[in-house]
């Protein structure tokens, strides 16, 4: 069948275009109503279940009283927000918010009743912010709270109390925090994971653990600066033969520039300490003095000529197995074959690929002159 070209054609499609066109306004109106509709503000973007601010340069906290949507998550990360009032959250649909990111936000103070609307939340980040302190009932009504992220804040000396029965997860690295009391986990019943790497803690107080009633606890306290002495060594033990702690982390103390390998250093533990991994599970803290590294019970010094001896030691059976890893490793001739055949391969399988791609163009471009010629004979 052939077309002919006609006034009545040209009017005909001339009406399909406009059509076309109305349609595409229409679809646009609708999204621009839509997004009204939501009451999303200016500089945030909303769908059904977030609200996301992140990185607007926004020194406040937005209205949220206006909008329609049903938030799950509000993310206001990366802003200038230095303080949240305990009205800055209360809006009609909080209580259905679950997660809240405020995470590098220069935060400096939040107020105790800043999130008691928020009844379903579930997960809060406050990491890198500069924070010195938080109210210790912050969160204390919000009984689906299951993590709290606290790092990167500056919470210089024990490390802050915060009360919550429904609390799982609790992370505060590199916040320089110096120690672990009684008080600080007395009202976090429910803790299964705290993450303390990267302080400066040098005391635990391990009368702390007798409030957390859950069967696992699992305690992150690697790459502190932990002090040399009985004390802070039986803590350590006791944690690690309840299983709070995996021995296997890093976890060294210091004596005159000296590094001591807490769990590692056997014969300056039993020796010095009058412990072994074996009865160490149920050693206490002593107290909490500053003490001389010394034996707690028998006032022995130690003994730095011998710890300086038996770290060489350490030290020659580091060296002596990296060396027999060494002769197990391939030689230099070896990596190259090993490299010479890799490139080889990777050279064989692009030329393969090319010569493919080669014969799926040339074949689309005999299809598409095919298919001019057909247009042009119609």
């Amino acid at each position: 069948m052939f077309l002919f070209y006609t006034p009545s054609l040209k009017v005909f499609c001339g009406l399909d275009i406009l059509k076309r066109r109305r349609i595409q306004l229409f679809i646009l109106l609708a999204c621009l109503l839509a997004l009204a509709e939501s009451g999303c503000p200016d500089f945030c973007k909303c769908t059904s279940i977030a609200i996301s601010c992140m990185n607007r340069d926004i020194d406040r906290i937005p209205n949220f009283d206006s909008i329609n949507v049903d938030p799950i998550t509000i993310d206001l990360s990366g802003n200038r927000i230095n303080i949240i009032d305990k009205v800055d959250l209360h809006f009609s649909k909080s209580y259905m918010v679950k997660e809240v990111y405020l995470n590098d936000t220069n935060l400096i103070d939040i107020e105790s009743e800043a999130f008691n609307k928020m009844e379903n939340l579930q997960e809060l980040y406050l990491g890198n912010n500069l924070l010195t302190s938080v109210p210790s009932d912050f969160i204390k009504d919000l009984y689906n709270m299951v993590l709290l992220d606290l790092s990167g804040n500056y919470f210089e000396g024990d490390m802050p109390v915060i009360q919550s029965e429904s609390l799982e997860v609790l992370t505060m690295l590199n916040c320089q925090i110096t120690s672990i009391t009684v008080e600080s986990l007395k009202h976090l019943s429910n803790l299964k994971l705290l993450s303390l790497e990267q302080n400066n803690i040098q005391h635990i107080d391990t009368n702390a653990f007798e409030s957390i009633s859950t069967k696992w606890l699992m305690l992150k306290l690697p790459f502190n600066t932990w002090k040399c002495n009985c004390q802070t060594i039986k803590a350590l033990f006791f944690l690690s033969g309840h299983k709070y702690i995996d021995p296997s982390d890093q976890y060294e103390c210091q004596i005159n520039k000296t590094a001591i390998k807490i769990f590692k250093s056997n014969e300056f533990i039993e020796e010095f300490c009058d412990i072994s991994y074996s009865n160490g599970q149920n050693q206490n803290v002593l107290g909490n003095d500053d003490l001389l590294p010394m034996d707690d019970n028998n006032a022995k010094p130690y003994d730095l000529q011998k710890i300086e001896n038996t770290l060489q030691e350490e030290f020659e059976n580091e060296n002596k197995q990296g060396a027999e890893y060494n002769q197990n490793l391939p030689t230099s001739s070896e990596h190259n074959k090993i490299d010479y055949l890799s490139i080889s391969f990777f050279v064989v399988v692009f030329i393969a690929i090319a010569f493919i791609l080669k014969r799926l163009i040339l074949v689309e471009y005999k299809n598409m002159n095919e298919s001019d010629s057909t247009t042009q004979l119609l």
